[in-house]
């Protein structure tokens, strides 16, 4: 009587069927879809009798020339038909052997000997020396190659996580979970929803590792301490209480809060506080998004152009919409804006498909992209990458626009702490996600 626990059904990772795991073999085969199926280690048994069930074993039965007990077992290893089995055996012990005619697919072979067939004129064959092949012919040597690789490639998960020590970790391309799926350039790390009732658009985090997020509809903000949990709400309205619908707000590392209004920049602190409103009727008329760069300065797309703040709130530099509609061919539209720790200024319209640069003096320096479709935010890391968020996913470039990586989802805008984790907006689940990203050098 077999094992109890070989009696324990399981199903079929592709139809899922359910399934008996056969005796004796790490491996088997569907009989509803015929997929290949690894056995899990709980629900094997060791086969009663004989007890060869590895690869050397069946090897050394073939040299023995017990091909038909090697076969067996090595059709239940690889879970190839029983006739396909004995071609690899035949094949381990020398033994030339000509494939089963009834089954397998059919083998289109090239023209035979004596067909008079030329080489196209376009196409230069070089001569090679002929090699004497023992116990076969070519064809039957290719066959027998492919069928070694189809059965090697199916066997390798299986075949690694049987061996008797682990792979190392620390290589690129290999994580601990799995050693043969690259490692993510972001991995999530805390995932979790403001509120079933919010409509978060926009996030920053301050310097101690607190999340704030400016939800659409409600015009507030939520703080979350760095573990996701809610420490305080906050309303946001204009002087005169009328509520802003935006999304767009910048927090700088100290806690100061920017936040767009109709024709002025509201500030405030993290206990609600008001601090200042800073009005400019010419160069602020309408403000379209704002952003704080590593040196404290305020950072604002307004329909006059790109317009930089001083701690005081007053205007230091403004690069204006002719400029801008000039280097980039085009009306900019809305766009987004961002600058790097060296005070240089990059920003994409809404209608071009460009990221420009500009220097900390606003003249224009280069531009790079070309394949954006909806750019929404420009962002940067500790170590100089720059991200540029746009309408399908986020797309990581280094520091001479070199195409790194990206960073797949829907986000409405990101943010990065002093530890460089990346936090994110997402569009269609409404959820505030924090991301591990990796270091330069291990992409």
């Amino acid at each position: 009587m077999q094992n109890d626990k070989s009696l324990s059904l399981f199903k079929c990772p592709s139809c899922g069927a359910p399934l008996e795991p056969e005796t004796g073999t790490p491996t088997m085969k569907c009989p509803y879809c015929g997929a290949s199926i690894v056995i899990p280690e709980t629900l094997r048994t060791p086969e009663p009798s004989s007890g060869h069930a590895s690869l050397s074993d069946v090897t050394e039965l073939a040299k023995q020339g017990k091909l038909d007990e090697a076969a067996r077992i090595y059709s239940k290893i690889t879970g190839l038909s029983h006739e396909y089995a004995l071609i690899s055996v035949k094949s381990m012990a020398g033994i030339r052997d000509e494939e089963p005619a009834s089954s397998g697919p059919e083998i289109i072979r090239g023209p035979q000997v004596g067909t008079n067939y030329q080489t196209p004129p376009s196409v230069q064959v070089p001569s090679q020396p002929r090699v004497k092949v023992r116990g076969g012919s070519c064809i039957s040597i290719v066959i027998r190659l492919v069928v070694l690789i189809s059965i090697l490639s199916a066997a390798l998960p299986s075949l690694i996580k049987a061996l008797p020590f682990k792979l190392p970790t620390d290589l690129p391309g290999f994580s601990e979970e799995n050693p043969i799926i690259p490692v993510p350039f972001a991995k999530e790390v805390i995932s979790f929803s403001p509120s079933s009732s919010k409509d978060p658009r926009a996030i920053g985090v301050d310097g101690d590792g607190n999340i704030l997020v400016f939800n659409y509809n409600s015009s507030d903000i939520q703080i979350f301490d760095p573990e996701g949990n809610e420490t305080s709400l906050m309303a946001i309205t204009e002087s005169n209480g009328r509520k802003l619908n935006n999304s767009s707000m910048a927090v700088s590392r100290d806690g100061t809060i920017y936040v767009p209004g109709f024709q002025s920049i509201l500030v405030f602190n993290e206990n609600a506080e008001r601090l200042r409103e800073i009005r400019n009727e010419e160069e602020l008329f309408i403000i379209y998004s704002v952003t704080v760069g590593s040196d404290d300065k305020v950072y604002v797309r307004s329909n006059t152009g790109i317009i930089r703040l001083n701690e005081n709130g007053e205007v230091d530099l403004k690069i204006s919409e002719e400029t801008i509609e000039e280097v980039s061919g085009e009306s900019p539209g809305f766009g987004a804006i961002g600058a790097d720790a060296q005070g240089n200024i990059y920003f994409s319209g809404s209608i071009n498909t460009d990221v420009l640069k500009f220097s900390p003096n606003g003249e224009f320096i280069s531009s790079f992209g070309g394949d954006f479709n909806s750019v929404r935010q420009i962002a940067f890391d500790g170590y100089g990458r720059i991200y540029v968020v746009d309408f399908f996913d986020v797309k990581v470039y280094d520091s001479n626009y070199g195409y790194i990586n990206q960073i797949d989802g829907s986000f409405w805008g990101v943010d990065f702490d002093s530890q460089n984790y990346m936090y994110g907006v997402t569009t269609q689940t409404d959820n505030i996600v924090k991301y591990e990203i990796q270091k330069p050098g291990s992409e």
